[in-house]
């Protein structure tokens, strides 16, 4: 493995609960570089969850829902303008990201230079 980072971006529409275990598994994990949140105007505690619960994670909080496109493209935007790590990887707030898992990714796609996008 080449030792490199990846950001993600996670877009969330009142999923407060079903964030926090994403969360929980992405940011333990030591390839993960920055993490994004994109609110979707949501009208739980999402956004208060995020800021309190995990203050290295960057919440975007919309006013309004620009739906799961839209709102990875806010994330990307704000990634490509601050992060650097060479992946990105975009998750659904309902993700739980398994021990290696992310590891397995960058190795496939360190190997495999031709690959712009994986799902």
């Amino acid at each position: 493995m080449s030792g490199a980072r990846m950001d993600v971006v996670i877009v969330s529409w009142n999923t407060s609960a079903l964030l926090r275990a994403c969360l929980a598994s992405v940011c333990t994990d030591p390839l993960v570089g920055r993490v994004v949140v994109v609110d979707n105007g949501s009208h739980d505690d999402s956004v208060e969850m995020v800021r309190h619960a995990f203050p290295e994670v960057i919440c975007l909080a919309a006013t309004v829902n620009h739906g799961f496109a839209g709102g990875n493209n806010v994330g990307l935007r704000w990634l490509l303008a601050h992060g650097d790590a060479p992946y990105i990887c975009c998750l659904n707030p309902d993700t739980i990201v398994r021990a290696g898992a992310l590891a397995a990714l960058v190795a496939c796609l360190d190997a495999h230079a031709e690959v712009v996008v994986s799902g």
